[in-house]
């Protein structure tokens, strides 16, 4: 009584009829186990995810040089950037700025006011066409303009006055 081998092929001789046990069952039970147990840890992160919040930013993962003798350029095309981060009550706006399109522009435009300051709430982007959507209003103030005129009919203008 017991298994034969011939050839590497088992052989079960009389007194055994039915097959080795392979456990196909409990193996079914410990993948399910698996499975159930990856679906619960997936349910409970997605379930904790913010849609509007990202979750990895490219600054955060951008690590500066120490010794900068061992870059190639020895570092001439690095910037000291230190800590760039806006305070934690700004991070999440979309920021507006505006300027002239020549530096003469810039002058004569002077200091600009912003509102709302700093920047518009994320709560408006993306946009996504759904009813009742209002869309953000934004103000520029010129705090100072410097004006100039120029023209033919300026010296006649003097004489109105």
């Amino acid at each position: 009584m017991g298994a034969e081998k011939h050839n590497g092929v088992v052989h079960y001789t009389t007194g055994y009829n039915r097959r080795p046990p392979h456990r196909p069952f409990l193996q079914r039970i410990q993948y399910a186990g698996i499975v159930i147990f990856f679906s619960i840890c997936m349910c409970g992160l997605l379930s904790a995810m913010d849609d509007r919040i990202p979750y990895f930013t490219l600054a955060d993962s951008i690590i500066a040089y120490k010794n900068k003798s061992q870059l190639v350029t020895q570092g001439e095309n690095q910037r000291e950037c230190g800590d760039m981060k806006p305070p934690r009550n700004e991070r999440r706006k979309v920021w507006v700025s505006c300027k002239g399109e020549r530096p003469a522009d810039n002058e004569a435009l002077g200091p600009l006011n912003y509102y709302p300051y700093p920047g518009l709430k994320e709560t408006y982007f993306p946009y996504d066409n759904t009813p009742g959507y209002l869309s953000p209003l934004v103000a520029v103030q010129l705090a100072n303009p410097k004006c100039k005129s120029s023209g033919m009919a300026l010296g006649r203008l003097s004489e109105l006055l």
